[in-house]
């Protein structure tokens, strides 16, 4: 059996591949069967292995071949082996992040012997209808309004998108599993905030202090306190080079914001100042 899937919203995408593997791993318990092979760094010889390498104990194997339309040597070693693809016993699953050309002779072979399934951006209404379903999953439920209001606030990201719902749906799973338009508002202002500090941070990589300084102002200007921004912080020092001091600093500046020893603001910009 054929399947192929493809198209430019890779979240969707993929969610289906893992869910076909899932199905897979339960009616099979025998790993071995199971196999990947990426074709942006194989050569048609060790496909070629593959489909003709027999599955253990009778059963089916599950190959999931990902990129083969970007390479081009792959995608036409297996255009022109069109039978055994048709014949196979095996479920070989094609996996295509992205938009690929529909001119290729595997395109076309695929479109028409394979299970085919396109995933196109969500937008509109069903955007709308995929974000309740995703709450769904979580057994929640949301407003009409709630909905529109997260899809104008954070866009059609749906890997964005599935992450905030996560987060939103353990929160309204801790109240009575409904979330309602006037529970987002807390929620966005820790996403701008997120958005804002780490701004900061990058502006930080690229040796901007006054850039960052400025986006931590801002913050402060719209009631956020320090302490909300030093986890953050202390994130970006664990990427750097020398992280030990840095997390002193850190330290430092907390105990002197929580002991009153300095003034909160006063205390963040020259713990930024240092970095």
């Amino acid at each position: 059996m054929l399947v192929f899937l493809f198209g430019k919203e890779t979240f969707l995408a993929r969610r289906k591949l893992q869910e076909i593997i899932a199905e897979y791993a339960t009616r099979h318990a025998n790993p071995v069967h199971l196999r990947r092979l990426d074709c942006s760094t194989v050569d048609p010889s060790q496909l070629q292995t593959e489909l003709q390498t027999n599955s253990l104990f009778q059963d089916k194997k599950l190959l999931i071949v990902q990129n083969a339309l970007g390479n081009p040597a792959i995608a036409e070693f297996l255009a022109q082996r069109k039978k055994i693809l048709e014949t196979s016993k095996d479920i070989i699953v094609f996996f295509e992040e992205g938009d690929p050309k529909k001119s290729q002779p595997l395109f076309r072979l695929l479109q028409t012997r394979a299970k085919t399934q396109e995933f196109a951006p969500l937008e509109g209404p069903r955007l709308r209808k995929w974000i309740t379903q995703e709450f769904w999953r979580y057994g929640v439920q949301i407003e009409t309004e709630a909905v529109a209001v997260l899809q104008k606030e954070i866009g059609s990201d749906a890997w964005q998108l599935s992450n905030e719902i996560k987060k939103l749906a353990a929160f309204a799973k801790s109240k009575n599993s409904f979330l309602r338009t006037k529970d987002l508002k807390p929620f966005f202002q820790q996403i701008n905030l997120e958005t804002d500090v780490f701004a900061a941070i990058n502006a930080l990589r690229a040796g901007n202090k006054k850039r960052a300084l400025e986006l931590l102002c801002v913050r402060l200007e719209k009631g956020d306190r320090p302490l909300s921004m030093l986890p953050m912080l202390s994130w970006y020092i664990r990427t750097l080079a020398n992280p030990r001091v840095m997390h002193e600093k850190i330290f430092q500046t907390d105990l002197a914001i929580k002991t009153g020893k300095q003034e909160p603001a006063v205390a963040l910009f020259s713990l930024v100042a240092g970095l």
